[in-house]
């Protein structure tokens, strides 16, 4: 995982139904995950847990950002499950 360059898309955009999409840097392949196929929080979870400091410090300012934002209210509603999944782990 250390090889893990770049998490785009998704709830690190601000749209949960969209995939987010993981980069590997050394094999320079990405792939797209939705959240709601599986256990995608706790795959998300054990990627988060293992990718550079730098790379997480820069997620959790994205988050951050999406969860400050002022949204519409049908643009809450949208965001709420996958933003408080994220946000509430990166706390």
């Amino acid at each position: 995982m250390e090889d893990i360059d770049n998490l785009t898309g998704g709830v690190f955009s601000g749209y949960q139904t969209r995939p987010v999409y993981i980069h590997d840097s050394k094999q320079n392949i990405t792939i797209g995950l939705y959240a709601n196929v599986g256990k995608f929080p706790e795959l998300l979870k054990i990627i988060l847990q293992n990718i550079r400091e730098d790379l997480y410090k820069a997620l959790a300012g994205k988050i951050t950002e999406l969860r400050n934002k002022k949204w519409s209210f049908e643009e809450k509603a949208h965001l709420f499950d996958g933003l408080s999944i994220i946000y509430n782990y990166f706390l």
